[in-house]
């Protein structure tokens, strides 16, 4: 989870990416556009090419004995081949709607839903570690701890967190960009998508992927009967 060691007075809580699995507990992460069902997992959601799109990402959990005390989510829109916030992405035509730098992060448009209120959340933009064909994930890490718990043991399809993103004006119509929620990675204290529980147990979703399907706006009929006298008209003094 990369959190290293958190402190409050006298109590310390360390999280790490190699902490327990139990086979009991499991979790899944799922994304949707906002708006949707909770439980709607649609592989496609058409976006228009200019415009920006705001996901909810959701959670759900169960086997869990303990409290839930922290969560952590890796969403990925892009590709890069540098690690870390320092990371430069390779540029897909999506990009998270935020100010400030990649590696600086300001105004992010992300806020974790109430059932997680009372953790400290931290977030980075930025490259995963997982290489797959010389490029790596780049994306939004986010994670949200407690030193006790936010008050719940299980949860099912509970919104985290909603994120806006940016869709490139020059992407081609039927475009396809995915947009993946990636799991626990292979090397140890890299950015992942995990959950804890109050006794140090935790578990990691599998990845989920679906697509930013772009789509360019459409001239409305009234639109197209206003270009098609204009163009009579040309016709008309050209003729003249």
């Amino acid at each position: 989870m990369n959190l290293g060691k958190l402190t409050r007075g006298a109590a310390v809580v360390v999280f790490a990416s190699s902490a327990i699995f139990a086979n009991a507990q499991t979790t899944s992460m799922w994304w949707n556009k906002s708006g949707d069902s909770a439980t709607l997992m649609p592989p496609t959601v058409d976006v228009v090419a200019g415009s920006t799109v705001t996901l909810s990402v959701y959670l759900s959990t169960s086997g869990f004995t303990g409290n839930l005390s922290a969560v952590s989510v890796f969403l990925g829109y892009d590709t890069t081949n540098s690690m870390t916030d320092t990371a430069v992405p390779d540029g897909s035509g999506i990009t998270i709607a935020h100010g400030g730098t990649n590696a600086s992060p300001t105004g992010l448009p992300l806020a974790w839903s109430s059932s997680f209120s009372g953790g400290v959340v931290l977030n980075k933009l930025g490259g995963g570690f997982d290489a797959s064909s010389a490029s790596r994930p780049f994306g939004l890490w986010t994670s949200n701890v407690t030193f006790g718990d936010f008050g719940f043991t299980d949860t099912s399809a509970t919104r985290m967190f909603d994120v806006t993103l940016t869709v490139d004006g020059s992407l081609a119509d039927g475009s396809l960009r995915p947009i993946t929620i990636y799991a626990l990675p292979s090397m140890p204290g890299a950015w992942d998508s995990e959950v804890f529980d109050s006794n140090s147990v935790s578990a990691a979703p599998q990845a989920y992927t679906a697509n930013l399907h772009v789509v360019n706006p459409v001239p409305e009929p009234a639109s197209l009967a206003v270009l098609g006298l204009g163009a009579v008209a040309l016709i008309r003094r050209r003729k003249k």
